[in-house]
């Protein structure tokens, strides 16, 4: 296997698309696919920096075990990473209560529309249905 096969496999183990490991690096998107059987000192260093699991002596030989077991695999996470999931549970949370307020509305239309058919009266979205229908 070749440097740029392991660099497409560390990148299915860690999950990500290989333009979002080549950003990572802050590398072009077609590094993997034009390298050679090597890369410059700079770009393992990059690597090693940002993703501090992988096996640099694996990456470059192919010997040992991908990931070093010194180190868990564990994603590195950034502050921007951290707002971000705020807010995706504060908006989660926004649309917990929008759901809570359609249940609410649509049980006081049924029983708005069972109360004008007991009186006999069509409600006004029985007429709109059928001036539509």
């Amino acid at each position: 296997m070749s440097v740029p096969e392991r660099v497409r496999e560390f990148v299915r183990f860690k999950m990500l698309s290989v333009s979002a490991f080549c950003k990572s690096i802050d590398v072009s998107t077609s590094f993997v696919s034009s390298m050679s059987k090597s890369m410059s000192a700079d770009k393992i260093q990059r690597i090693s920096l940002h993703y501090p699991e992988l096996n640099i002596g694996w990456l470059l030989t192919g010997e040992g075990e991908m990931v070093n077991t010194a180190i868990s695999p564990v994603m590195p996470v950034s502050v921007s990473d951290v707002a971000h999931c705020r807010e995706c549970d504060r908006k989660s949370g926004q649309i917990e209560l929008l759901k809570e307020t359609i249940k609410e509305l649509y049980a006081r239309i049924e029983l708005m529309s069972a109360a004008g058919m007991e009186r006999g009266q069509s409600s006004d979205l029985d007429r709109d249905h059928r001036k539509a229908g």
